[in-house]
Parts: C-alpha cells; sequence; structure tokens
C-alpha cells in the first residue's frame, strides 16, 4: 500500500477495518454563545480567532489492525509536546477507520476567558461495531 491510499480507504466502509492515528497542532477554544434563552459553552478551531495560525499535522500511514492497538498508540503520545511523527507541538490526535471515519479524538481545549488549557477525550466506535457485524453476516 502507498502512503496516500489511506486517503480513500478511510471511511469507505469496507472490511477489513484499519485504523490510522493522525496528529496535529490543531487545537480548539472555548468560548460562550449568548442566545434570547441564556448561553451555551460552544468549541471552535484555535484558527478562527487567530487567522495566522498555521496548521501542521502528519497521518501515521501504515495502518493499525485494531482499535486497541491503535490506541494504546495514542496513549504513547503527549498532547502539548513534540512528538518523533513532525516538527509541531501535537495538540489534537484522531483514529479513523474504513467503517466509519474519525471514531477518537483528544484535544486541548484553550479557554480564553482565563488563559487555561484543558484536555477533552471522545470515542465512539458503536456504529463500526455495528457496521462490522453487519457486513461479516453477509458473507
Amino acid at each position: 500500500m502507498k502512503n496516500t491510499d489511506y486517503k480513500n480507504l478511510i471511511g469507505d466502509g469496507k472490511l477489513p477495518n484499519l485504523f490510522w492515528v493522525s496528529l496535529s497542532n490543531d487545537y480548539s477554544y472555548s468560548h460562550k454563545e449568548k442566545y434570547k434563552d441564556g448561553e451555551m459553552c460552544c468549541i471552535d478551531w484555535i484558527g478562527d480567532i487567530i487567522p495566522t495560525f498555521k496548521s501542521k499535522g502528519k497521518t501515521i500511514a501504515k495502518p493499525f489492525t485494531s482499535y486497541e492497538l491503535a490506541k494504546e498508540f495514542c496513549d504513547t503520545l503527549c498532547l502539548g509536546e513534540k512528538s518523533d511523527y513532525g516538527d509541531f507541538i501535537v495538540n489534537r490526535i484522531n483514529i479513523e477507520d474504513r467503517l466509519s471515519g474519525e471514531v477518537y479524538e483528544k484535544t486541548r481545549i484553550f479557554n480564553p476567558t482565563d488563559c487555561t488549557v484543558e484536555e477533552d477525550e471522545r470515542q465512539d466506535m458503536q456504529f463500526s461495531i455495528d457496521r462490522e457485524a453487519e457486513l461479516k453476516a453477509k458473507l
């Protein structure tokens, strides 16, 4: 497989399911939006408030054969530090798969009100699990 082939495989809905890890210097910021019913906390891309922000990133082209292996690899990476995979501070880590696209994200979120940074982590493998079972049942 060529290093660029993964771009066509992510989210293509086919088996075997494979997992790619991406890292970038992208991060988000939190802010409050006012509505007539009150306020809501929102998370947006930092480039919205810093127009000169240059996004840098890298996808590990060699796929992982399971979510668990990809997640183990992600756990070796530290947000807020440089990695061996690029000349940038890692602020976001993603796992994407063939069956549904993004299944995991860990990101740094800047709060401009008090100048703090927190980490947010989300994962959702349920669609991929259900889709894999459905496709295997058809075999």
